[in-house]
Parts: structure tokens; C-alpha cells; sequence
């Protein structure tokens, strides 16, 4: 007992843990990390709808009417045979192909095309080629059919021919035309020519004496002269008169990008108009 009496006693631990002093004496702690059981993976975040890899196939709405407008698509040509292939490659609205007659020609059903080279439409389902629906009149199928350029771009009639009476006045640089719905046309040697609208009444004077032309050329007078005063663009463009008006018993017919009418000694003109005022005109043509 006396031994036990003078042992040190045991200390007993401080709950706080030891008090250290000194920058050496603070504790050393190293930090863990308890893994996840299930680890998680970050991704490329994915489109719900991604886009295709392959170009959607072009779409056609083929309309009856034929029209004018900027090739969509590419055009394969085998020269042997003369066969002519349309091949989708851009969505289009309309398309129209352009083939001479006898040409065989490949086209989605109901695809208009417009005239060949001799006024004849080829048909849109495998290359014969056909007649316009409506015919067009005698007095215009010679140059219609002779001249590639006026089937081409006037295509095919839009109702029959018909006979009218018609003015006309030849002048040095055209002539000039009238009829009974009072529409008057000035064509020019450009190829060009100008509508115009007959204003003029009986209680106008028929001339202006003021206006004297040169020896052996004449000056229009009633509404034709009253036009040529009026326009500059018409008289410059005209000149003087030849001789005077000449009733004739014409022909007219319209077309789907103009219209076709005689002139004089069975002369055929084409007029396609660009604006309302005017447009070109190919003539006079022989028929």
C-alpha cells in the first residue's frame, strides 16, 4: 500500500484533446475521400432530334400553267439520242424544259415545257411531241412554225384567231396599227414597240399646221397624229409618215406570252409584251 500510495497516478484524458504550443506542435490531419458506389460519368449532352446526314429529297408542285422562271434542277443530255432528263436536285415550284421537236423527253407527270425550237410543246410524259391544244390560225402558222424565236417565246394560242379591222400607217422607222378596242401600237425597227391609248375626238383639230414634214414624207393626222405629237418616244422613234392610214381587214390571236396579228400585204407581227405600256415585237414576218 505504500508503494501505491507514492506511484504517479494516471492521468486522465482531456475531452478538448492536449493543449499544443509552438507552430511545430499543431497536429497533423490527412483528408479522405469516400468514393461514391455508383460513380457518375459526364457526357456530351445529346440533340433530341438531330439533323439527318442525308438532304431531304426535293419536292415538286407541278402546276398546268406554264411559266417563265430560273431553272431549278440539272439537265442531263445524251447526245445520241437527244433525251433530255430532268433531275430534282434544288425543291422547285416549276419547272420548264425546252426541247426541240422529236426530242424524247423525261419529266414528272403534269411538268409543263415550254415550246421546242419550231413552236411545237413536247409532252411532258415521254416524247412525242404534240399539237397546242388550240390551233394556231392560218395566217400565222407559216412564221409561227418557220421561226423558232416566235414559237418559243409566245407559246401556244390561248383562244382562236379571229378578223378584225385594223389602221395602219407605215412610217420610216415602222408603223403604227389601230383597232376598234382603241389601242394603238407603235412598232419600231428595234424591235420594240408602244401602246398607247387613242384619246383623240372630232372636236379636236385633225393636225397642227405648225408642223411641216419634208418633201415626199407626210405627217400623221386624227389619233394617229395626235398620239405622234403627244409621245415623244413615238415620233422620234417612228420618223415621218410614209403614206397615209390604210383600213384593212386583219387577223388577230391571242397567245400564252403575247399575241400575233397581219399587217400589211399578209406581213405577221408577234408582240410580247413586258409592261403594260409595251414590250418587243418580232416582225413583219413573212408567213
Amino acid at each position: 500500500m505504500t508503494l501505491t500510495a507514492c506511484a504517479t497516478p494516471t492521468p486522465t484524458p482531456d475531452p478538448d484533446g492536449p493543449i499544443l504550443s509552438g507552430a511545430q506542435a499543431l497536429p497533423k490531419a490527412l483528408a479522405t475521400i469516400a468514393p461514391s458506389e455508383t460513380p457518375v460519368i459526364q457526357t456530351t449532352p445529346t440533340l433530341s432530334n438531330p439533323p439527318s446526314a442525308t438532304a431531304a429529297t426535293a419536292t415538286l408542285t407541278p402546276t398546268t400553267t406554264p411559266m417563265v422562271g430560273v431553272f431549278m434542277g440539272g439537265l442531263i443530255q445524251s447526245a445520241p439520242e437527244g433525251t433530255f432528263t430532268w433531275v430534282a436536285t434544288r425543291v422547285a415550284k416549276v419547272i420548264i424544259l425546252t426541247a426541240k421537236p422529236g426530242a424524247k423527253v423525261t419529266a414528272p407527270a403534269g411538268m409543263p415545257i415550254r415550246p421546242g425550237a419550231a413552236g411545237v410543246p413536247v409532252s411532258a410524259s415521254g416524247g412525242t411531241p404534240r399539237a397546242c391544244t388550240i390551233p394556231v390560225a392560218p395566217q400565222f402558222a407559216g412564221a409561227f412554225a418557220k421561226s423558232g424565236a416566235v414559237g418559243d417565246r409566245i407559246g401556244c394560242p390561248r383562244a382562236a384567231g379571229f378578223g378584225l379591222r385594223l389602221v395602219i400607217e407605215p412610217f420610216q422607222n415602222g408603223a403604227m396599227v389601230w383597232r376598234e378596242t382603241r389601242e394603238m401600237f407603235a412598232l419600231l425597227n428595234t424591235n420594240t414597240y408602244i401602246r398607247l391609248q387613242d384619246t383623240w375626238t372630232d372636236a379636236q383639230p385633225a393636225d397642227d399646221p405648225s408642223i411641216q414634214p419634208p418633201a415626199g414624207l407626210q405627217k400623221p393626222v386624227r389619233g394617229f397624229g395626235f398620239a405622234w405629237r403627244s409621245n415623244t418616244a413615238v415620233r422620234n422613234g417612228l420618223g415621218w409618215a410614209l403614206s397615209g392610214e390604210q383600213p384593212i381587214d386583219g387577223v388577230w390571236q391571242d397567245f400564252e406570252r403575247g399575241f400575233m396579228m397581219t399587217g400589211l400585204n399578209g406581213a405577221v407581227y408577234a408582240l410580247i409584251p413586258v409592261t403594260v405600256d409595251g414590250g418587243q415585237h418580232l416582225g413583219a414576218l413573212s408567213n
